[in-house]
């Protein structure tokens, strides 16, 4: 039998317990160690609300001014100071629990200031210690994207999808890299698959260039579908009036012209189906202005420039059409010396040369975007030679 005090003295302790343990978790929150994993497991996340706060606060140890350093690393990263960034993380010596992110983050630090080559040799020591980072892999492909790698981006990336089959991220590379391959079947599977997976996520270029490659597969229905949910910009009416004429409904082509004509009376496929349209109606000389609107943009444009041929040819205007062929035939000749150059420069990844010619081609074909890529691909290679 139990004496009063001591059943007293027993619910006494009892009480106070859920007391002590709240204490020590509270203990254990509060710990350098668990801050440091909260505020990386955040910026894994992209919640960079509080990392900040954790970094002043680890910054009070000195045996924890490691884990600050690359904390502060990655909020600068964050914000676009890959400079600053790269200092920072050159303060937290990538040992023990820093290895892995200190490693990773220096080597997208590195990235950003185009600095290929290097974030690519950090890319693959950290594949090669932790082969099941599917954050790794993801990078590496997106290196070897850039430096004109296709089948080794494309291994890694397709890693990438296999270690982490939640993240979209992959396979919105990977559609990209099988349409400029020519791989549409592949290419819209990838864009189906990233926009299920990116669920409450805006993705509107996945959106845009998946209806693209349907359209081009006559599979108007479906890309109307894929535009279902699309804000309603002139890129996205464009590609909905092009469904409408594949459809047969002209009408509602005509409406959803008009409509991403008013939205951006520069947009591009507006403009294009609008003087294709005006042609086909009998109204070639109509076709001309938004035709050479097009051809102003983009100067080897094959499609447009046969139809500003044809509209001339109507018109009886055969010098003017020949003319415009010339021009066309001149600019497949460019388009198909592109893309034999892609395919030798994956299959040479050390090539400097080639990859100089394609960002002088691009730049023929009025594309700086894919031409500065290129041009920084020539410097990785010369940089790692």
């Amino acid at each position: 039998m139990w004496s009063a005090a001591r059943v007293l003295k027993t619910f006494a302790v009892l009480a106070v317990l859920p007391a002590v343990l709240v204490g020590v978790w509270l203990w254990d929150q509060n710990h350098p160690d668990a801050v440091f994993l909260q505020a990386i497991s955040a910026v894994e996340r992209g919640d960079f609300s509080h990392v900040s706060e954790a970094a002043a606060r680890l910054e009070r140890y000195p045996e924890f001014r490691r884990h600050a350093h690359l904390l502060i690393g990655c909020l600068l990263l964050e914000a676009g100071d890959s400079s600053g960034a790269l200092r920072e993380f050159s303060l937290a010596r990538p040992d023990g629990v820093l290895r892995f992110p200190a490693l990773q983050y220096t080597a997208q630090a590195l990235y950003l200031s185009g600095r290929l080559s290097e974030a690519g040799h950090l890319l693959a020591v950290l594949v090669n210690e932790n082969p099941l980072s599917a954050e790794a892999h993801r990078w590496l492909g997106a290196i070897y994207y850039d430096l004109g790698m296709q089948s080794a981006a494309f291994a890694e990336l397709s890693e990438a999808t296999h270690l982490n089959p939640l993240d979209h991220r992959p396979h919105r590379l990977l559609g990209l890299m099988c349409t400029e391959r020519s791989l549409f079947l592949a290419a819209i599977e990838h864009y189906r698959t990233a926009l299920k997976l990116a669920k409450g996520i805006p993705q509107p270029d996945i959106e845009t260039d998946l209806a693209i490659l349907l359209i081009g597969r006559n599979e108007f229905e479906e890309a109307l579908e894929s535009l279902k949910n699309a804000q309603a910009t002139s890129t996205v009416w464009a590609l909905r009036a092009d469904c409408y004429d594949g459809l047969g409904n002209p009408g509602a082509s005509r409406d959803s012209v008009a409509k991403a004509i008013l939205a951006d009376p520069n947009d591009f496929r507006a403009l294009l189906l609008y003087g294709t349209q005006q042609l086909y109606d009998g109204n070639a000389q109509g076709a001309i202005e938004p035709l050479h609107k097009v051809l102003n943009q983009d100067p080897h444009h094959p499609a447009a420039r046969y139809q500003l041929a044809m509209a001339y040819l109507k018109l009886g205007q055969t010098e003017a059409w020949q003319r415009e062929m010339d021009k066309r035939d001149a600019s497949n000749k460019l388009h198909d010396r592109f893309h034999e150059s892609v395919k030798q420069a994956a299959a040479e990844p050390e090539n400097i040369q080639i990859r100089r010619e394609l960002a002088a081609i691009a730049r023929s074909l009025g594309k700086p975007e894919v031409a500065k890529r290129w041009d920084v691909a020539a410097v990785a290679c010369q940089t790692a030679v």
